[in-house]
């Protein structure tokens, strides 16, 4: 309904395990990230958001900067999460997805253009499956991983 599809993924995620993990600040954070980072086409939103919840999982923290191995932990907890968005759908850019479900992409700055995705369902219909399918693949690979127990939620 209010779009954003890293916002919807982090709210997703905000629903499951409340605002102690998912805090209003990381949802702000989500903001710029939609439509490819700043409506420019490029990463997934649903892919940025599923990595931020990740990382808030196994991401590290200001008073370990400095620790190398953590971050590279985290994007070999990632990794699946692109894997599976490039086999399902090619690519993890924005227009490239657009392209491959709708047969075209759409500029965020474009009335012209977001009343035409409107019509296509891009919002509707075609946008909430990808945000569904990013939120499952990054449940399942913090089950997989140990960092969540469904058991608790």
């Amino acid at each position: 309904k209010y779009h954003g599809c890293t916002q919807c993924v982090l709210g997703a995620f905000r629903d499951i395990f409340g605002e102690e993990i998912i805090t209003d600040r990381v949802f702000r954070a989500g903001s710029g990230l939609c439509g490819g980072v700043a409506c420019s086409g490029h990463a997934c939103g649903t892919v940025t958001g599923g990595m931020m919840v990740i990382s808030l999982f196994h991401g590290r923290d200001s008073q370990n900067f400095q620790d190398e191995d953590k971050m590279l932990e985290s994007f070999k907890l990632g990794q699946p999460l692109i894997d599976k968005t490039e086999k399902e759908y090619g690519n993890i850019n924005c227009y490239d997805i657009q392209d491959k479900l709708t047969g075209r992409h759409y500029s965020c700055w474009s009335e012209e253009e977001q009343k035409i995705a409107e019509e296509n369902g891009l919002h509707a219909k075609i946008c909430p499956e990808v945000v569904g399918k990013a939120a499952r693949w990054t449940m399942e690979i913090l089950i997989d991983e140990g960092l969540v127990n469904p058991a608790d939620y």
